[in-house]
C-alpha cells in the first residue's frame, strides 16, 4: 500500500523558512532605522554648520566694529597733534557707538595715562605696555608692523575674560619723518562682546558653544567662553581671523548628534515587527495558497516602501542643491551689502574731510582776523573766510541737490536763454585754475547750434561746470575742450550733443560702469589726492536723465576721458519767457519797513545790518507769536522776512495765521519771504503752500537778498513813481 504524500513541508523546513523570514524582516527593519537615523543626523549637522557659520561671522563683525574705535581715537590724536582736548567727554560720546567696548584708553609713549570709564580700571593707570614682560609681545608687534594688535584674552579684575586692541599712532616730527606717539586702545569684555553678538540665541535653540584659540606660546586650547560645564566632544568649528591671531567658534547639539530615545524606540519597533512577521509567516506557511497571496502583498508593500525611500532620498538631494543655491545667493548679497557699506563709509569719511577743511579755514581765519589790528590784513583774512564759506556751501548744495533728486522734488525751468553765453559762464570760474596748471581751456560750438533755446540754463550750467571742473581737476598737462554740436533728427527736430574732453589721468575700463553711482569713485585714492564729495558725477548724470538725455563716458587710463550727453534742442520762439537778470538793488529813496522774524541773535544782527545798510527800516520779532501780534497791531509793514523753526510758534503756523487774519479783516496781502536754513527737498514747497510769497535759503547771498528787496520795493512803489 502506497504512503500518502504530505502536502505541507516538514516541521524542520517550516521552522527554517520562518527563521529566514524573521532574519529578512529584521534586516529590512535595520535598513529603515539606519536610513532614518542618517537623515536625522545629516539634517542636524547642516543646521549646526549654518548656525556656527552665521554666529561666528557675527562675532567677527562685532569684534572688528568694536576694534574700529581705536581708529577713531587715533584720528583725534592726529588731528590734535598728540593731544585730545576733553578726552573724557569725547570718549563718553564715542562709547555708545561701540557697544562691545568696556573702556577706551590713551597710552602716550606706551604708558596708560587715560581710561574712560575709570571706575574699575584704576589699576591699569601707569602700566607701561612696552616694559619687558610677558604682555608686551603684542604692543611691540604693533609698533613693528604699524598695525593694530589684539592682546589677550586674559582674566579681568572686574571678572570674566577680556582682550585689548591697541593701535600704534605715529605723528610727523620736525625732521620730516614720523615719531611714535603711543597707543590708542580699547578693552573688550568677552561676555559683553558675546552679548552684543546675541550668542544666547544659539543656546536657546538647543546648542552648546565654545569660543577659544590655540595659545601662541603653548599651542594648547585656550577657552575663554563656553555655555557647557564640560568641554565639547564632537563640535563643529568655525575659524575666523582676528588681528595677529585666529579664534574658533564651536557648537554642538545639547542632546548629542543622535536622538537616543527615538533610536531605541525604532530598534524595538523593528525587532517587534520582525517577530510579528515571523509568527505570521509561520502560520501562513501552513497554507501554501494563503502564503503565496500574503507574500505577493508583502512584496508589493516592500516595493512601494522602497519607492518611498528612493523618492525621499531624491527630495533630500534636491533640498540640498536648493540650499546650496540659496547660500550662494546669500553670500553674493552679503558681499554686495558689504561693498555698499564700505563705499558709504568712505563717502562719509570723505564728506567729513570736505566739510571740516573749509570749516577749519573759517574758524582759523576768523580768529586771526580778531587778533590783528591791521585793516588790510584783516580784509585778507575775511576774504579767505568768505572763500572757505563758499566752498562749504558748495558741499552742502551737492548734498541737497542729491537729496532733492532722490526724493523726486527737483524742479526745472523752461525759459529762453543764450546757449553760447551759458556755456561760457560755466567755464569762466575754471579759467584761473586751468591757467595756474598751464592747461588750455577751449570751447567749440557748432555753427548750426541756435543762439536762443528753451530749457533750464542754470541746471545746464551746473552739469557743464561739474564735468569741466572734474576735467581741470584730473588733468595735469594738455587741454580741456568743451564742444557743442547740433544733431538733426529724423522727425525734423534738433538735439544738442555736449562733450567735455581732457588729457588727464583717465579711468580704468572695469570702473567705468560704477562712476555714476552714488558714493562711488573710480578709486578711493582719487578722493584723497584730488578731493571732492564723490556726488558730482551722480548729480550730473541724474540731471541729464531728468532733462531727457543720458550721460556716458569714453576713457583710456593715462590718456584722458570724454564725457558726453545729448539733450533735445528746441529753438526759442519770439514769445518765450527769457531768463531774467537779477533786478538792481533798491535805490536810496525806496526803503522798506521790514518785519524780521528770527530767534537766533547772530542771524538777527546779520540781517538787521544788511537791511539797514541798504536803507530799510527793521522791526524785530523773536518768534511767530510776536510776529503775528505785531502784524495785527500795525499795518505799515512792507515785507516780512520769516524764519521757519522758532520757539513758541514756527514760521509755517505764523504765516497761516497772518493769511487767515488778512482774509477775515479784508486787509492787503503782506509779502512774506521765507528766510530759513531748511533747505531740504520739499521745504520750499511747504513754505509756498503755507502762504509765503518767496523763499531764501540760508546762508543768505547778499545779491539774492538785495534782488528780493528790490522786487518788493518796485511792487510797493506807486504807479508812475521814479526809482
Amino acid at each position: 500500500m502506497a504512503r500518502a504524500t504530505d502536502p505541507f513541508p516538514s516541521v524542520r523546513l517550516l521552522w527554517a523558512k520562518t527563521l529566514l523570514l524573521f532574519v529578512v524582516s529584521l534586516a529590512v527593519g535595520a535598513a529603515v532605522v539606519g536610513l532614518s537615523e542618517r537623515y536625522h543626523t545629516e539634517r542636524l549637522r547642516n543646521a549646526v554648520i549654518s548656525a556656527a557659520t552665521s554666529e561666528g561671522m557675527l562675532i567677527q563683525q562685532r569684534l572688528n566694529q568694536t576694534l574700529s574705535a581705536t581708529h577713531a581715537l587715533a584720528a583725534l590724536v592726529r588731528q590734535g597733534n598728540g593731544r585730545i582736548e576733553e578726552f573724557e567727554a569725547v570718549a563718553t560720546q564715542l562709547l555708545p557707538f561701540y557697544q562691545g567696548v568696556n573702556s577706551l584708553q590713551l597710552s602716550p609713549d606706551g604708558i596708560v595715562r587715560q581710561i574712560v570709564p575709570l571706575a574699575g580700571n584704576e589699576r591699569a593707570i601707569g602700566h607701561n605696555l612696552l616694559h619687558d614682560d610677558a604682555r608686551t609681545t603684542e604692543a611691540r608687534l604693533a609698533i613693528e608692523t604699524r598695525q593694530m594688535t589684539l592682546a589677550g584674552p586674559f582674566k579681568l579684575v572686574q571678572g570674566g575674560h577680556g582682550v585689548a586692541g591697541r593701535l600704534p599712532v605715529f605723528l610727523p616730527d620736525a625732521g620730516g619723518g614720523e615719531r611714535f606717539w603711543g597707543f590708542t586702545g580699547v578693552l573688550i569684555k568677552i561676555d559683553k562682546l558675546l552679548q552684543v553678538a546675541a550668542v544666547h540665541k544659539i543656546v536657546d535653540k538647543g546648542y552648546h558653544f565654545e569660543l577659544w584659540r590655540l595659545h601662541p606660546d603653548t599651542g594648547e586650547r585656550d577657552v575663554f567662553a563656553r555655555s557647557s560645564p564640560t568641554p565639547l566632544q564632537q563640535a563643529h568649528d568655525f575659524d575666523f581671523d582676528v588681528p595677529n591671531g585666529r579664534w574658533t567658534f564651536s557648537i554642538e547639539p545639547k542632546d548629542g548628534w543622535r536622538d537616543g530615545g527615538a533610536l531605541t524606540g525604532k530598534i524595538v519597533a523593528a525587532v517587534l515587527a520582525s517577530v510579528l512577521v515571523a509568527v505570521l509567516g509561520h502560520a501562513i506557511l501552513r497554507q501554501p495558497v494563503l502564503l503565496r497571496r500574503m507574500v505577493d502583498e508583502r512584496t508589493r508593500e516592500l516595493a512601494a516602501y522602497r519607492e518611498t525611500l528612493e523618492r525621499r532620498v531624491a527630495e533630500r538631494t534636491a533640498d540640498l542643491a536648493a540650499r546650496k543655491e540659496i547660500e550662494r545667493q546669500l553670500r553674493e548679497a552679503k558681499d554686495a551689502a558689504e561693498a555698499s557699506s564700505r563705499a558709504k563709509s568712505n563717502f562719509v569719511a570723505n564728506m567729513s574731510h570736505e566739510i571740516r577743511t573749509p570749516m577749519n579755514g573759517i574758524i582759523g581765519m576768523t580768529e586771526l582776523a580778531l587778533e590783528t589790528e591791521d585793516a588790510a590784513e584783516r580784509r585778507e583774512y575775511m576774504q579767505i573766510v568768505k572763500s572757505s564759506a563758499h566752498s562749504l556751501l558748495t558741499v552742502i548744495n551737492d548734498i541737497l541737490d542729491f537729496s532733492k533728486i532722490e526724493a523726486g522734488k527737483l524742479r526745472f525751468e523752461r525759459i529762453a536763454f543764450d546757449l553760447r553765453r551759458t556755456v561760457a559762464e560755466a567755464l569762466e570760474p575754471l579759467g584761473p585754475d586751468a591757467q595756474g596748471k598751464g592747461l588750455a581751456l577751449r570751447c567749440r560750438i557748432g555753427e548750426a547750434v541756435p543762439a536762443q533755446v528753451l530749457g533750464d540754463p542754470w541746471r545746464l550750467r551746473q552739469i557743464l561746470l561739474n564735468l569741466a571742473g572734474n576735467a581741470v581737476k584730473f588733468t595735469e598737462r594738455g587741454e580741456v575742450v568743451v564742444s557743442v554740436d547740433a544733431l538733426p533728427q529724423a522727425d525734423g527736430s534738433l538735439s544738442a550733443r555736449f562733450a567735455v574732453g581732457d588729457t588727464g589721468i583717465g579711468i580704468p575700463q572695469h570702473k567705468l560702469a560704477d562712476i555714476f553711482e552714488a558714493f562711488s569713485q573710480a578709486d578711493n585714492s582719487i578722493t584723497r589726492t584730488y578731493g571732492g564729495t564723490g556726488l558730482g558725477l551722480t548729480i550730473a548724470s541724474r540731471l541729464v536723465t531728468l532733462m531727457g538725455g543720458r550721460l556716458a563716458v569714453a576713457s583710456e587710463e593715462g590718456r584722458g576721458s570724454t564725457f558726453h550727453f545729448t539733450l533735445p534742442l528746441e529753438p526759442a520762439g519770439a514769445a518765450a519767457p527769457v531768463a531774467a537778470e537779477p533786478p538792481p538793488a533798491a535805490a536810496a529813496g525806496s526803503g522798506l519797513h521790514v518785519l524780521l522774524v528770527e530767534d537766533n541773535p547772530t542771524n538777527q544782527q546779520l540781517a538787521t545790518r544788511l537791511l539797514e545798510k541798504r536803507g530799510h527800516r527793521v522791526t524785530l520779532a523773536v518768534d511767530g507769536r510776536e510776529a503775528l501780534d505785531k502784524v495785527m497791531a500795525a499795518s505799515d509793514f512792507d515785507l516780512v522776512l520769516m524764519d521757519m523753526q522758532m520757539p513758541v510758534m514756527d514760521g509755517i503756523e505764523a504765516t497761516q495765521r497772518i493769511r487767515r487774519f488778512e482774509a477775515e479783516h479784508g486787509g492787503r496781502r503782506l509779502p512774506i519771504i521765507a528766510m530759513t536754513a531748511n533747505a531740504m527737498a520739499g521745504d520750499r514747497e511747504a513754505c509756498l503752500a503755507a502762504g509765503m510769497d518767496d523763499y531764501l535759503a540760508k546762508p543768505i547771498r547778499v545779491a539774492d537778498l538785495a534782488a528780493k528787496l528790490a522786487a518788493c520795493a518796485a511792487a510797493a512803489r506807486p504807479p508812475g513813481a521814479s526809482g
